[in-house]
């Protein structure tokens, strides 16, 4: 990505975070964040909650998540380099490993309220507070990285748990 692309991705952010401005997505866009949902992730949410042991609300924050360079590959959006990969695989294997035994299960469901997934430029890491685990990845970069984001998971949570 060139430099002029990360600097519009980050103002684009930015006005959006401070404006309230919700924009738009285009048709291909609406499809596949409607397709997500409705094939892909009603399993996630299930496996997130047997791992954690627990119900756990996520809430995705698709204005800033779909972003440039996502925009135009709406039809993509299911497959599990996308989404699934970058948050989801992570998340899965970062509650069954705080979960591994019972004084985890119970740190977990006593500290763990909910999470929130969405991109914050050079912000790129999870974030653990008031009982809210924020995961700010790209969703197009590096899908292959789970084991890494796992353990970023694993040490927000085991910090403020």
């Amino acid at each position: 990505m060139t430099r002029r692309g990360v600097i519009m991705i980050a103002a684009f952010a930015a006005w959006t975070e401070h404006s309230g401005a919700q924009p738009r997505f285009a048709l291909p866009e609406r499809r596949g964040i409607a397709a997500f949902e409705e094939r892909v992730l009603p399993g996630l949410r299930q496996e997130v909650n047997e791992a954690a042991g627990f119900e756990v609300p996520i809430e995705i924050d698709w204005p800033n998540v779909v972003v440039e360079p996502l925009i135009g590959q709406g039809e993509r959006f299911t497959e599990p380099e996308f989404f699934t990969d970058i948050y989801f695989r992570p998340l899965i294997a970062a509650l069954k490993t705080v979960a591994r035994d019972p004084m985890g299960r119970d740190a977990l469901k006593g500290g763990l309220k909910s999470v929130v997934i969405r991109y914050k430029p050079w912000e790129e890491w999870p974030v653990f507070a008031d009982g809210v685990l924020t995961l700010q990845w790209r969703a197009w970069s590096n899908p292959g990285d789970v084991e890494a984001r796992t353990r970023q998971i694993v040490e927000a949570l085991e910090r403020g748990l």
